[in-house]
């Protein structure tokens, strides 16, 4: 018996939804440890760029801040990474928690603020400054892909993510006999699932801070 069977197309009872309608969903914001501190990020206002100069130190002097960190101490500690998935031929650029070197798309992390509020932590991620060298944008995906666009992962050597090509038989006897072919192209919007709210974490040490 299918695990399924009788359950498609059913009305199924919901049963979260008096605790979030009630406003009795427990989130990430909701959950404060002990010495719990707060990070806010500073983004990129651009979407292609080199970054040339990053000074941190007003930040670092800022109320309430324990830290300020760039590419410069993350990256020792964190490897990058690719984000694929299980098809022959994608591609994908190294991907570090913050910026190294160039940034690559607006909003991209380029430092963080850790402090003991939320509210501090955003006032000094104001006084991060970030001097970058724009570099051409890449925003129209089909000139993306043609041999004069500026690449934005010069390490891959193209723009193009992933190819997939479907048929069968002779194809090109196909179209050739065809008595008309049709040529289109189609697009779709970039989509997601849209969460109340985003993914989030929080970390506690189970350790007793050094004294």
């Amino acid at each position: 018996m299918s695990l399924t069977e009788g359950w498609v197309g059913r009305r199924v009872r919901r049963v979260e939804d008096p605790r979030i309608l009630l406003g009795r969903g427990r989130y990430a914001d909701d959950v404060t440890p002990s010495r719990c501190l707060h990070a806010a990020f500073v983004r990129s206002p651009v979407a292609h760029a080199a970054i040339t100069a990053i000074d941190v130190a007003a930040a670092r002097r800022a109320e309430g801040v324990h830290a300020v960190y760039t590419a410069a101490d993350v990256d020792p500690i964190c490897r990058s990474w690719k984000g694929l998935l299980d098809w022959p031929g994608l591609v994908s650029g190294d991907q570090r928690p913050l910026a190294t070197g160039k940034v690559h798309y607006v909003g991209e992390p380029v430092a963080v603020v850790v402090a003991e509020s939320r509210a501090l932590a955003e006032d000094a991620v104001e006084l991060v400054e970030v001097e970058y060298a724009e570099l051409a944008a890449v925003t129209d995906p089909i000139r993306a892909v043609g041999a004069d666009s500026v690449l934005v992962h010069e390490e891959l050597g193209t723009n193009l993510a992933f190819e997939g090509r479907f048929g069968g038989g002779d194809v090109e006897a196909a179209f050739a006999g065809a008595a008309e072919v049709v040529e289109i192209g189609m697009s779709t919007a970039r989509h997601t699932a849209t969460a109340i709210e985003p993914r989030g974490a929080v970390a506690e040490s189970t350790r007793s801070p050094a004294r």
